[in-house]
């Protein structure tokens, strides 16, 4: 028995048909054999065997599993295809880029969401970090300035009374003062040091001033002025002058965070000058 003369029914069985003849196409009416597999066969014809195998794959259970096949197959052709992939994702890149803008807008406003749900709430620290843009656009990570987080931690509240006519910078960033000028017949004049290798570095006061004056005839001044340690230059931060009078104040003079700059007097002298921040 040749192999052409034989179909395979298992590993261990098989029928001989003789005398077949092969044809080039398929007719609707054309039988086809059908083997219950006991004991005997039976004949269908092409379109009613189509048809039924049709419904059979694709109505029912069997649809789901014909579209499970395919899309498994389709999936893992594609995935393995690099120039698809490619075009794919050039595709998707155009389309996010060049897009109308409430496209755009769109996933925007999804990314968006997503940061801000995913985000935990907590108050600013030390060890925290801003993150910003420089002007080509590039994401970076820049600190906490200092003067967003309020006193510094080692900068003691509770104010000292003072009545020193110089008061050192090293010593306005450790404490509260209260510049005490409540000598009620006399001139005074208060000097702030500054050091010019400060400039442009923030800074913490708390400063109050309690001056009182009480003249009668004569006129007394109370002034409080900024200098850096080594010039001679004065800048007028404070003045309170009274004659024939009964005057008595207590004032913020600084209070939170500055920013050291350097200035120049009315002559011209150069002077540190705190600017709010």
């Amino acid at each position: 028995m040749s192999s052409d003369e034989q179909i395979l029914i298992d590993n261990e069985e098989y029928i001989q048909i003789n005398k077949l003849n092969k044809i080039g196409d398929i007719k609707d009416q054309h039988l086809m054999l059908i083997d219950d597999g006991v004991s005997s066969c039976h004949a269908i014809t092409y379109a009613n065997f189509f048809e039924k195998t049709r419904d059979k794959i694709f109505k029912n259970n069997g649809l789901e599993y014909f579209k499970e096949i395919i899309k498994d197959t389709i999936a893992t052709e594609l995935i393995n295809n690099e120039d698809f992939i490619n075009k794919a994702y050039n595709k998707l890149l155009t389309k996010i880029l060049n897009d109308d803008s409430s496209s755009i807008s769109n996933i925007f406003s999804q990314v968006k969401s997503r940061l801000t749900n995913s985000m935990s709430s907590s108050r600013l620290n030390k060890s925290d970090y801003f993150v910003t843009t420089n002007g080509y656009g590039t994401l970076q990570k820049s600190s906490i300035p200092e003067y967003l987080l309020g006193p510094p931690s080692d900068f003691t509240l509770s104010k000292t009374r003072t009545t020193s006519s110089s008061i050192a910078e090293y010593d306005l960033r450790k404490r509260a003062y209260i510049i005490d000028m409540t000598s009620e017949t006399s001139d005074k004049d208060v000097i702030l040091r500054f050091y010019s290798s400060d400039d442009d570095k923030p800074i913490y006061l708390d400063i109050v001033v309690d001056a009182t004056i009480n003249a009668s005839g004569t006129k007394y001044v109370k002034r409080i002025h900024t200098q850096y340690a080594s010039e001679s230059g004065k800048g007028l931060v404070y003045y309170l002058g009274a004659k024939n009078a009964l005057v008595d104040t207590f004032v913020p003079l600084f209070q939170g965070w500055y920013i050291q700059k350097r200035s120049y007097s009315t002559n011209y002298d150069t002077i540190p000058r705190l600017v709010k921040l």
